[in-house]
């Protein structure tokens, strides 16, 4: 005999704090209702009475990456899977004009997530994306990773992909405070972040970035529908859209004639041009990992792996190097370990950034007399 269940009266909406809450279970007596806020790799603790009555109140033990979440019948018993992600930035040196590259060395390092950095125009700084401080936050540092300091403290879910502009006085990234991801602009000495995006649409940002004047930033959203590559002027202003057949991640060539952006969000993705100016969308590369890639003036930098690794078998990233004058593609580095978002190239093209994962794993914890 199957027994069918129904929901019966209106959704009631329990949290309001723009974060990322997930994997809600009941209390026993049904009274509260226990949630993680925050993403998998961060996320914390929390419980909130199921008729909405109370503000969230974050439980004990402390701590962070929870996931799974179980109470016992009895109520006094509770669960979980407690994740840890130790995600650090490694530099490569490029030794010379033969291709040859020194073995990676790790340059920023927390017992956090640390990502997305990217150098500044002239050399000297790097911007990057850390949860060292407990919250996702954009910091910047010295080109030796010495001497960090937090730029933003947005007490958000997620602030990410900081962008230098041309002249290295602002620095453009993507942040959830208001519940979406939006275009933000700081400077680079600190300060009140400057919101750009207002579109309902998820305006997403990951890989903002400027063009070479300063004048416009690049995007991408999905406010036609699917995501494009759009770029509105630095000062504020409308938004023009770029690409028509798809597109995210941006970057403008060192001529400014060319838009260079990703097809999609898949892991592995091909890497597309257009003019400035809009006109025939152009395969360039097959296939990208993620955002890793970087336009410098003799060519592309950028990284993926052998097909069977695409395949989750055996196989090393590479960073490779496509030459415009050649066409030719060049191995530069292999990397041994799983690298994730971020990628950035030094203006002298001596040194590349990229964050690798480190150190992964879970634990099954319990927690006695939960009340």
């Amino acid at each position: 005999m199957e027994i069918e269940a129904s929901a019966r009266g209106e959704p009631k909406q329990l949290t309001a704090d723009n974060q990322l809450s997930h994997s809600p279970v009941w209390t026993p007596d049904g009274r509260e209702v226990i949630f993680i806020s925050g993403q998998t790799h961060s996320g914390s603790l929390w419980r909130i009475a199921s008729d909405g009555s109370t503000v969230p109140e974050r439980l004990s033990p402390t701590g962070e990456g929870f996931s799974h979440l179980a109470i016992s019948r009895q109520g006094h018993r509770l669960a979980f899977t407690q994740f840890n992600w130790d995600v650090n930035i490694w530099r490569v040196e490029v030794t010379g004009g033969d291709g040859k590259a020194k073995p990676p060395v790790s340059l920023i390092a927390s017992t956090r997530l640390d990502h997305t950095p990217q150098y500044s125009p002239d050399g000297k700084r790097i911007a990057f994306a850390s949860y060292r401080s407990g919250n996702a936050e954009i910091w910047v540092c010295d080109s030796d990773g010495l001497n960090a300091v937090q730029l933003t403290s947005l007490d958000g879910p997620h602030a990410a992909n900081p962008r230098w502009s041309p002249d290295g006085k602002r620095i453009v990234f993507d942040c959830n405070q208001e519940g979406q991801n939006e275009i933000y602009v700081i400077s680079a000495q600190g300060g009140k972040p400057q919101r750009l995006t207002l579109n309902p649409a998820n305006d997403e940002g990951e890989g903002a970035s400027w063009s070479r004047n300063g004048q416009w930033i690049y995007f991408d959203s999905r406010r036609s529908g699917i995501n494009q590559v759009w770029k509105l002027p630095a000062s504020g202003g409308d938004p023009v859209q770029v690409t028509k057949n798809g597109g995210c991640f941006p970057f403008e060539s060192i001529d400014a004639k060319t838009v260079y952006y990703l097809k999609d969000r898949k892991e592995f993705t091909s890497l597309w041009e257009v003019p400035v100016e809009g006109g025939e969308e152009r395969q360039v590369l097959e296939s990208v990992f993620a955002e890793n890639y970087a336009v410098v003036p003799r060519g592309i930098y950028f990284m993926t792996a052998p097909a069977l690794k695409q395949h989750h078998a055996l196989g090393h990233f590479t960073i490779q190097f496509f030459g415009f004058a050649t066409g030719q593609i060049t191995p530069i580095a292999s990397i041994e370990k799983d690298p994730v978002w971020g990628f950035s190239v030094s203006p002298d093209e001596r040194w590349i950034l990229y964050p690798q994962v480190d150190q992964s794993g879970s634990d099954l914890m319990l927690v006695e007399n939960f009340r």
